[in-house]
């Protein structure tokens, strides 16, 4: 009997996440769920169960705001599944204004970018087991970032809605997920990042977003099933593109701006990225916070 392969979706019980669970249970995926609240993962899980019966169906609980966090989540989840099929880094935030992480990141780069480095840092052994797939949520909003400021990454010098500090974040994703796919690539993991587009869901009508969306995303945007459908189209695609690490839109895969893909921005990304994940060394306090300074790319 053939085994059923595993997946691990992260920001489960939002729209996205939801119905990518649904969409990967009715494809015969085991599941591993993470959230943040336990009763909204439980209700989930027995909804799953609930048509699904044959499916073992996991939750973790836990929070990727901070770093130690994250660290806790991938742990449980490599406990629960030493061979990974696919781990899609799903959970993200688009805030209104500045808010910073208790680990002194601005939250949108604690969450969209340092979390999921931390996750498939974490689980890409578990992933390689299986020659599988790690998908980062990422969003064609970041093409709209002007720069990827180690500065304005640590502490953004002004809040603008959509464009700013989560665009940034977003493209940072994107970049760190390229640069590393040669690497993924030779222990047979496909990395990859995608925009699943606008869809209607919370973080869609929330206070992140500009006014004027706020008032069309119901009229123009797309359910969630659609973007659910463009991570499992990019899962395929990622499989078979040329270009490990690449950023996709469904089946297509669309070339970051040029900046972004500069070798010094993209060093000072990932040393970014080591850093503040504390993987190395979780006990270790950050050069940023120790001299209360910053680099610029």
């Amino acid at each position: 009997m053939m085994e059923r392969p595993i997946g691990a979706v992260t920001g489960a019980t939002g729209g996205l996440g939801t119905a990518l669970a649904n969409l990967l249970a009715g494809q015969g995926y085991d599941l591993i769920l993470q959230g943040r609240r336990e009763p909204d993962l439980s209700a989930l899980r027995t909804n799953l169960i609930s048509r699904h019966p044959q499916l073992n169906i996991k939750i973790v609980v836990g929070d990727l705001g901070t770093a130690a966090g994250t660290r806790e989540v991938a742990a449980k989840i490599a406990a629960d599944a030493p061979r990974l099929d696919l781990l899609v880094n799903n959970a993200g935030v688009l805030l209104d204004g500045i808010q910073m992480s208790p680990d002194h990141l601005e939250m949108h780069t604690q969450i969209n970018l340092i979390a999921p480095y931390i996750m498939m840092q974490s689980l890409k052994e578990n992933v390689s087991q299986t020659q599988g797939v790690i998908i980062n949520i990422s969003s064609g909003s970041g093409f709209r970032a002007r720069d990827l400021s180690i500065k304005e990454l640590t502490r953004p010098s002004i809040a603008k809605k959509l464009v700013g500090s989560y665009a940034r974040s977003k493209l940072a994703l994107s970049a760190v997920t390229q640069a590393l796919g040669e690497e993924y690539a030779r222990v047979d993991v496909t990395l990859a990042s995608v925009g699943p587009g606008a869809n209607k869901t919370a973080m869609s009508s929330g206070d992140g977003m500009p006014k004027l969306l706020q008032l069309l995303g119901p009229i123009i945007y797309a359910p969630p099933s659609k973007g659910a459908q463009r991570i499992v189209d990019a899962v395929e695609a990622a499989r078979a593109h040329y270009q490990p690490g690449a950023f996709f839109t469904g089946h297509k895969a669309k070339e970051l701006p040029a900046f972004a893909q500069s070798p010094k921005i993209t060093e000072a990304l990932l040393a970014f990225c080591e850093t503040h994940a504390g993987l190395a060394n979780p006990n270790a306090v950050p050069q940023e916070q120790q001299h209360d300074e910053t680099a610029h790319i």
